[in-house]
């Protein structure tokens, strides 16, 4: 596959979510999104660059970079709206870690607006967003990189048929674990062939 080649299509449609391309009409939602969730993303989400937003221009800001790494094809943003109350649920991060000639190695980062937690909306996003990740991007790989103690983010990658491919120790010391050491980041992978026998059985 060609580096041009990979994009995302700009809408996906599931059961429930409707997971587009933000627009800057979206600005004052994102701003509302980032104000509330604030505190439920600092201890695992701190490089997230929605904890930098706290006025409508910084929204609309970050969604035009948003739209300038999609246009260059570096990273995808996805908004997750509920398709019956076109209420904002999640986001979706979609990055490219490696090209062509190498395989085709895609990552998965998401979070939840924290009044729509446990509802399954991440997980269903995430299957969904795998499946074209395989299907139309003709990735070979997909991963989830999440903190070790984040068990929500752990069991989302693990309902959608990630198995632990490794750990990276030690990189929060903020947060500790209970022999007082500092955890680190789990990685997540599921391959083509993966998903494609887990995709028959669920056919099955």
């Amino acid at each position: 596959m060609r580096e041009h080649d990979v994009e995302l299509p700009g809408e996906i449609m599931t059961e429930r979510l409707v997971l587009r391309r933000y627009c800057l009409d979206d600005a004052p939602a994102y701003l509302d999104v980032c104000q509330r969730n604030r505190e439920h993303l600092v201890p695992y989400e701190a490089g997230n660059p929605a904890l930098q937003v706290a006025t409508l221009e910084q929204s609309m800001a970050l969604l035009r970079r948003f739209d300038e790494d999609w246009a260059a094809r570096r990273a995808f943003f996805l908004g997750v709206w509920d398709r019956h109350h076109l209420h904002f649920v999640a986001q979706i991060y979609v990055g490219v870690s490696s090209r062509a000639p190498l395989p085709l190695v895609l990552e998965i980062g998401y979070f939840v607006d924290q009044e729509h937690e446990g509802k399954g909306y991440v997980a269903e996003a995430t299957r969904n967003v795998v499946r074209v990740a395989f299907d139309e991007l003709g990735a070979d790989q997909v991963r989830i990189e999440c903190n070790e103690l984040n068990s929500r983010s752990r069991r989302v990658a693990e309902r959608c048929g990630f198995r632990t491919a490794g750990l990276r120790p030690r990189t929060h010391p903020n947060l500790p674990m209970r022999d007082g050491t500092p955890s680190g980041d789990l990685i997540y992978s599921v391959t083509r062939s993966e998903w494609s026998r887990a995709s028959s059985h669920r056919k099955a």
